[in-house]
Protein backbone atom coordinates (compact mmCIF):
# COMPACT_ATOMS: atom_id res chain seq x y z
CA UNK A 1 0.00 0.00 0.00
CA UNK A 2 1.23 3.59 -0.92
CA UNK A 3 0.24 6.35 1.75
CA UNK A 4 0.69 9.87 1.24
CA UNK A 5 0.69 11.97 4.81
CA UNK A 6 0.71 15.63 4.28
CA UNK A 7 1.47 17.66 7.47
CA UNK A 8 4.46 19.63 8.69
CA UNK A 9 7.57 18.98 10.50
CA UNK A 10 7.96 17.72 14.07
CA UNK A 11 4.75 16.54 13.63
CA UNK A 12 6.14 13.34 15.89
CA UNK A 13 2.84 11.57 15.30
CA UNK A 14 2.77 11.69 11.56
CA UNK A 15 6.58 10.59 11.42
CA UNK A 16 5.75 7.99 13.80
CA UNK A 17 2.93 6.50 12.06
CA UNK A 18 5.37 6.96 8.80
CA UNK A 19 8.08 4.94 10.49
CA UNK A 20 5.58 1.98 11.44
CA UNK A 21 4.19 2.15 7.96
CA UNK A 22 7.28 1.37 6.29
CA UNK A 23 8.47 -1.26 9.04
CA UNK A 24 5.19 -3.03 7.91
CA UNK A 25 6.03 -2.83 4.09
CA UNK A 26 4.31 -0.09 3.30
CA UNK A 27 5.63 2.94 1.07
CA UNK A 28 4.73 5.94 3.06
CA UNK A 29 5.92 9.65 2.21
CA UNK A 30 5.87 12.57 4.29
CA UNK A 31 4.92 15.44 2.75
CA UNK A 32 6.36 19.34 4.30
CA UNK A 33 3.64 21.36 2.01
CA UNK A 34 4.84 24.60 3.40
CA UNK A 35 7.92 23.99 1.63
CA UNK A 36 5.97 25.11 -0.95
CA UNK A 37 6.90 27.46 -3.17
CA UNK A 38 10.35 27.55 -1.91
CA UNK A 39 11.87 24.74 -1.88
CA UNK A 40 8.54 22.91 -4.22
CA UNK A 41 6.91 23.35 -7.67
CA UNK A 42 3.73 21.53 -8.55
CA UNK A 43 2.44 21.14 -12.00
CA UNK A 44 -1.13 19.61 -13.08
CA UNK A 45 -1.74 18.57 -16.60
CA UNK A 46 -4.96 17.80 -18.31
CA UNK A 47 -5.14 14.49 -20.77
CA UNK A 48 -7.45 11.97 -20.79
CA UNK A 49 -10.05 13.27 -18.79
CA UNK A 50 -7.91 13.56 -15.71
CA UNK A 51 -5.90 15.91 -13.88
CA UNK A 52 -2.25 14.66 -13.60
CA UNK A 53 -0.42 16.52 -10.53
CA UNK A 54 3.20 15.95 -10.14
CA UNK A 55 5.50 18.12 -7.07
CA UNK A 56 9.12 18.04 -6.98
CA UNK A 57 11.72 19.28 -4.29
CA UNK A 58 15.05 18.46 -3.07
CA UNK A 59 14.13 14.83 -1.83
CA UNK A 60 10.61 14.91 -2.99
CA UNK A 61 9.02 13.50 -5.72
CA UNK A 62 5.17 12.84 -6.26
CA UNK A 63 2.66 12.06 -8.40
CA UNK A 64 -1.15 11.90 -7.70
CA UNK A 65 -1.76 8.39 -8.97
CA UNK A 66 1.07 7.25 -6.73
CA UNK A 67 -1.23 6.65 -3.78
CA UNK A 68 -3.88 4.54 -2.59
CA UNK A 69 -4.55 6.58 0.65
CA UNK A 70 -4.03 10.22 1.90
CA UNK A 71 -4.02 11.04 5.80
CA UNK A 72 -4.49 14.63 5.52
CA UNK A 73 -2.85 15.42 8.86
CA UNK A 74 -1.43 18.90 9.32
CA UNK A 75 -1.07 20.44 5.89
CA UNK A 76 0.54 23.63 6.10
CA UNK A 77 -0.16 26.93 4.05
CA UNK A 78 3.03 27.97 1.71
CA UNK A 79 5.30 29.79 2.83
CA UNK A 80 7.21 32.31 0.52
CA UNK A 81 10.87 33.03 0.14
CA UNK A 82 12.60 35.79 1.40
CA UNK A 83 13.26 36.97 -2.55
CA UNK A 84 9.83 38.36 -2.95
CA UNK A 85 9.47 42.36 -3.09
CA UNK A 86 7.69 43.10 0.18
CA UNK A 87 5.02 45.10 -2.00
CA UNK A 88 4.68 41.36 -3.37
CA UNK A 89 4.51 39.19 -0.98
CA UNK A 90 0.80 39.83 0.72
CA UNK A 91 -0.91 39.24 -3.50
CA UNK A 92 1.63 36.46 -3.43
CA UNK A 93 1.18 34.63 -0.52
CA UNK A 94 -2.74 35.41 -1.56
CA UNK A 95 -2.03 33.44 -4.83
CA UNK A 96 -0.41 30.90 -3.08
CA UNK A 97 -3.38 30.01 -0.37
CA UNK A 98 -5.50 30.08 -2.93
CA UNK A 99 -3.48 27.58 -5.19
CA UNK A 100 -3.55 25.24 -2.17
CA UNK A 101 -7.11 25.62 -1.16
CA UNK A 102 -8.47 24.02 -4.58
CA UNK A 103 -5.72 21.42 -5.95
CA UNK A 104 -6.82 19.06 -2.76
CA UNK A 105 -9.88 17.69 -4.92
CA UNK A 106 -7.63 16.89 -7.52
CA UNK A 107 -4.74 15.00 -6.25
CA UNK A 108 -5.04 11.41 -5.48
CA UNK A 109 -8.45 11.19 -6.68
CA UNK A 110 -8.91 6.65 -6.50
CA UNK A 111 -7.70 7.01 -2.82
CA UNK A 112 -9.21 6.85 0.16
CA UNK A 113 -8.99 9.35 2.13
CA UNK A 114 -8.13 10.24 5.99
CA UNK A 115 -9.89 13.09 7.13
CA UNK A 116 -10.83 14.64 3.83
CA UNK A 117 -10.08 18.23 3.02
CA UNK A 118 -13.99 19.38 2.64
CA UNK A 119 -14.56 17.44 5.85
CA UNK A 120 -12.01 19.11 7.75
CA UNK A 121 -13.15 22.34 6.55
CA UNK A 122 -16.63 21.67 8.26
CA UNK A 123 -15.25 20.60 11.14
CA UNK A 124 -12.98 23.43 12.09
CA UNK A 125 -15.89 25.87 11.39
CA UNK A 126 -16.39 26.92 14.74
CA UNK A 127 -19.96 28.03 13.78
CA UNK A 128 -21.02 24.03 12.75
CA UNK A 129 -19.06 23.24 15.79
CA UNK A 130 -21.73 25.35 18.04
CA UNK A 131 -24.52 23.94 16.13
CA UNK A 132 -24.30 20.16 16.27
CA UNK A 133 -22.83 21.13 20.25
CA UNK A 134 -26.71 22.83 20.42
CA UNK A 135 -28.13 19.95 18.53
CA UNK A 136 -26.78 17.01 20.87
CA UNK A 137 -28.43 19.47 24.00
CA UNK A 138 -24.92 21.01 25.03
CA UNK A 139 -26.20 24.81 26.27
CA UNK A 140 -24.16 27.19 23.98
Amino acid sequence: MKILIPTMPNDTHAMNVHLALKKLGHESKLWYTADFPSQQTHSFEIKNNDIAWNARGSDLEIRNEDFDVVWYRRPRKPVLPNTIHPEDQHNALQENILFFQTFWNTIAPNATWINPYKNSLAANCKLLQLKAANQVGFKT
